[in-house]
């Protein structure tokens, strides 16, 4: 059985590896099971970060559902996450 928040060499948790390859599926399976969704690694990038570096807007939308903790993110990822925030409101204004 394979621990949910295991880390690796780098620090990085499986949330973190799903979240730098946009995998949304482990992402929810891993978080049902209990899996830190504010872990940082060594470098110290929280799973937010990985996911907004790689750009995988779903992953980011489905971490901010859940309660991360924003205040985590590395400031050269804030306009990015700023972004999916804003089209996050307009698609839940959209959607009325």
């Amino acid at each position: 059985m394979v621990l949910v928040n295991t880390k690796d060499e780098y620090g990085r948790t499986p949330l973190c590896r799903a979240a730098q390859i946009g995998d949304l599926r482990l992402a929810r399976t891993l978080v049902e099971f209990s899996a830190d969704i504010n872990a940082r690694d060594s470098q110290p990038c929280s799973v937010l970060d990985h996911a907004l570096a790689n750009n995988r807007e779903r992953l980011v939308t489905f971490l901010l559902e859940q309660g991360v903790d924003e205040r985590k993110v590395l400031k050269q990822n804030t306009a990015r996450l700023e972004e999916i925030k804003e089209t996050m409101a307009l698609r839940r204004t959209l959607a009325k």
